[in-house]
């Protein structure tokens, strides 16, 4: 066995009073440099032969001078612990590793008179699950510890036999990460020829960063947008980590699918009607930049993570003065208030399910109010809100205006949930939460129940004649939609708009109403298709003159001919006449009229004058 020369004190080898020619300083044997020891070298040629290991707490450091250089260095030749270097421009390489790895480290520095003191650390690093949406995973293995403040590109070391990471993943995602005291972020970094080394795209700031880690990304590739052109290809897939830099408008440029999207300083970004953004995961918007949704336009994202950054959201409306917006915010932090200053203060509504009425938001409770604080209530996530038409609007017969419904706030994202009551007749006033529209079919399938959408009419609130219907069943149109002698065609089709307010009948049981990403479309062509095994027919009641409501009856499999809360619904309200039936026991109150029926097949119904029977249901 060979000896291990200990070093316990300061030692300088060789130290030359002037430059001359490199020495060399051969290590034959293993070298420990104890707790606060040094081993300083200058302008030598240090030749591993053997591992130098130092104390780890306290550190021992080998300190390297100008003009040293290291050779012979491997798996097991290096330095298992710190090495100080008091000029990384001259020397930027770091022969580090552990046990019998080579965990090499080599930097490119600005400048030239900042000592960087670096080490490889084997094991966890710390907080290892602490990381930012950019990344999937940091190694387990190790990391490299960096104390200094300089400016330096950073080269580690890596097998791409033996990585683990490597193995997992593969080389297309492999990273580096950086320690900034709360959390490991994503260093963009570039894997070099050979496959045997990465290098930060960037000077990092190792007074900011003070470990480093090999890491995988959540994103496969990388694209960025200058204002004028991609610099990796045109994102169009998940496979693309998107930042913008310049401005972006959708109209002139297209859609993007990412997955993930960040919006630097001073960029100006135009999601436009019929257009997209979709991100599979971290969403961000610099201070400084503008994102804004525009009519139709939508923002969806797939995983539920935080989002950061303000954007702002409009729709196109046209509205008499007498109209009401059944209004939510796709938003947090919207104020109701200011959504429209011009409406009078007290048409404002919220629903009481208890009522079965509207009350005013902000008048008093003592006045028969909700008694809300006009300069600080905002739109809570996932519930509806009545807004009356502006003060300045004119009412019927006047053409209608239009109104720029308009939110600023963060968009919201991930999982919603709202609490709802069947105290009452059981509807409760809910809003699509999203920027984007929602699939009502995937909507109701996750919460049983009929929902009643305003088609903003001069009708007054308690009219349920204004009120179209949704359900699995199918859906039915508000008396404004359909003229009299022609077909009825403008009953819901199955998609919940972004900022849209409606009316819920919830099933008895339930007192949660939940939303989730997996509702979230870009467009109305994105609806789920299935085979429709529906049998349907429409019953219209007018006069003369004008219509007053519209009855589906529907037949179809895995229905009852009991209460089925996704099939069966009822209006809202009855000011109007409306159908009354003998089905009307099915419903479990009584107190409305009906506007959905599904009946379970093997029912009997009747079509072209005759009656026939469904058989071989399922």
């Amino acid at each position: 066995m060979k000896a291990i020369i200990k070093i316990s004190f300061l030692m300088a080898c060789c130290f030359p009073l002037a430059m001359s020619a490199q020495q060399k300083l051969y290590v034959g044997q293993p070298i420990y440099i104890g707790s606060g020891a040094k081993l300083f070298t200058q302008n030598y040629e240090v030749k591993f032969n053997a591992d130098i290991t130092t104390a780890i707490s306290p550190k021992g450091l080998l300190v390297a001078g100008a003009n040293t250089t290291f050779t012979g260095t491997g798996d097991l030749k290096k330095v298992n612990g710190y090495i100080k270097n008091n000029f990384p421009h001259d020397l930027g390489y770091f022969p580090l590793g552990t046990n019998s790895i080579t965990k090499a480290l080599n930097l490119i520095v600005e400048n030239n008179d900042v000592p960087v003191i670096a080490g490889y650390m084997p094991g966890s690093p710390q907080s290892p699950t602490s990381i930012d949406s950019d990344l999937q995973q940091i190694s387990g293995n190790g990391h490299w510890d960096i104390q200094s403040t300089a400016q330096a590109k950073i080269t580690l070391a890596f097998n791409d036999v033996l990585e683990p990471l490597v193995a997992e993943f593969g080389l297309s995602r492999f990273s580096i990460a950086g320690w900034d005291g709360t959390q490991w972020s994503l260093l963009p970094a570039t894997i070099l020829p050979g496959n045997q080394h990465i290098r930060t795209n960037d000077f990092v700031d190792s007074s900011v960063y003070s470990n480093f880690a090999f890491a995988i990304r959540d994103c496969a590739l990388s694209t960025t947008w200058n204002g004028t052109a991609w610099s990796n290809g045109t994102p169009d897939s998940f496979d693309y980590a998107v930042i913008i830099d310049g401005d972006y408008d959708t109209s002139t440029f297209g859609d993007i699918t990412s997955c993930s999207l960040r919006v630097n300083a001073d960029a100006v970004v135009n999601i436009d009607g019929d257009t997209f953004f979709i991100v599979n995961g971290f969403f961000s918007i610099d201070d400084s930049a503008s994102v804004t949704i525009h009519d139709d336009g939508a923002l969806v994202q797939v995983a539920d993570v935080a989002d950061y950054g303000l954007v702002t959201v409009t729709q196109d409306i046209f509205i008499r003065g007498d109209d009401n917006l059944f209004i939510g915010a796709p938003v947090s932090g919207q104020n109701v208030r200011a959504f429209s200053p011009s409406t009078l203060e007290d048409n404002f509504f919220i629903f009481s399910e208890t009522e079965n009425s509207f009350e005013p938001l902000f008048i008093p409770v003592a006045s028969g109010g909700a008694g809300a604080d006009p300069v600080t209530f905002e739109f809570p996530p996932g519930e509806g809100i009545v807004v009356g038409a502006p003060a300045d609007f004119f009412s019927a017969p006047a053409a209608v205006q239009p109104f720029v419904s308009t939110w600023h706030g963060t968009p919201h994202n991930g999982d919603i949930e709202v609490s709802v009551s069947n105290d009452g007749l059981g509807f409760n006033f809910l809003a699509n939460p999203y920027p984007s529209p929602i699939d009502a079919t995937i909507f109701l399938e996750a919460n049983p129940g009929t929902i009643s959408i305003w088609t903003v009419t001069d009708l007054g609130l308690e009219s349920s004649s204004a009120f179209a219907a949704f359900n699995l069943a199918g859906a039915t149109d508000s008396f404004v939609s359909f003229v009299i002698g022609e077909p009825a065609t403008g009953a819901p089709v199955g998609v919940i708009e972004t900022g849209k307010g409606f009316l819920m009948e919830t099933g008895s049981t339930e007192d949660l109403v939940f939303f989730s990403n997996d509702m979230r479309i870009p467009n109305p062509s994105s609806l789920r298709t299935t085979l429709d095994d529906r049998s349907r027919i429409w019953l219209n009641l007018s006069d003369a003159t004008k219509g007053y409501n519209q009855i589906m009856i529907g037949y179809m499999n895995n229905v009852t001919n009991g209460f089925d809360p996704s099939y069966d619904g009822k209006q809202p309200n009855s000011g109007h006449d409306d159908f009354e039936s003998h089905w009307q026991s099915k419903l479990r109150d009584t107190g409305a009229s009906v506007a959905i029926f599904g009946y379970g097949c093997c029912a009997a119904f009747f079509f072209n004058g005759g009656c026939r029977q469904l058989h071989h249901c399922h």
